[in-house]
C-alpha cells in the first residue's frame, strides 16, 4: 500500500485536506497538527488555514473530562496518603 509520502498518484495534498473539495485542495501547501485543542489544519498557499473533520467533535470534550478526572484522582490519592501516614515522633 502506498502512503502520501511515497509520492504516488493522489499523494498531494494528504487525504484529510481533500475533503474541502478539489478547488480548495489544489491550494493546500502543507498541514499542521494541534494538540490543545486536538485538531488537524490544512495550510493554504494564500496564507490561511482550514480545520478538517479528521478529529471527531467528541474527542476534545472527552479529553478534558478525562484530564479533570485524572487530576482529581491524583489530589485524592495524595491527601488520603497524607492522612493515613502515622505521626512521626
Amino acid at each position: 500500500m502506498l502512503q502520501a509520502e511515497d509520492g504516488g498518484t493522489g499523494s498531494s495534498p494528504i487525504e484529510p485536506c481533500r475533503e474541502a473539495g478539489p478547488q480548495r485542495a489544489s491550494q493546500v501547501d502543507g498541514y499542521d497538527v494541534s494538540y490543545l485543542p486536538i485538531r488537524f489544519e490544512c495550510r493554504l498557499s494564500s496564507g490561511g488555514t482550514f480545520v478538517t473533520s479528521s478529529v471527531p467533535g467528541y474527542v476534545n470534550p472527552t479529553t478534558a473530562v478525562l484530564g479533570l478526572i485524572t487530576a482529581t484522582c491524583g489530589i485524592l490519592a495524595t491527601t488520603t496518603a497524607q492522612r493515613a501516614r502515622p505521626p512521626v515522633g
